[in-house]
């Protein structure tokens, strides 16, 4: 019988990583650690973006999130 199994587990396998094969590349993600108010930002965006996408009465999937980030300089003179 552990024979069987293995036979079919390794077929599964075989299917899985040729499934994983067709699937276009994943993209670079990279992780950073939050600080506290940048957590709190965020959480408010949510509250937002949901907000808003529930007013535009969207139809198909809504879970992705778009986020760019734009290094920039304060400008305050004093």
């Amino acid at each position: 019988m552990s024979g069987h199994a293995q036979q079919h587990s390794e077929a599964v396998q075989q299917r899985i990583l040729a499934a994983v094969a067709a699937l276009d590349p994943l993209p670079e993600v990279e992780w950073y650690a939050l600080r506290e108010g940048t957590r709190a930002a965020l959480a408010q965006w949510l509250h937002v973006r949901e907000q808003v996408v529930e007013a535009l009465q969207l139809e198909g999937g809504r879970s992705a999130l778009w986020v760019t980030l734009r290094a920039f300089k304060s400008a305050r003179r004093g």
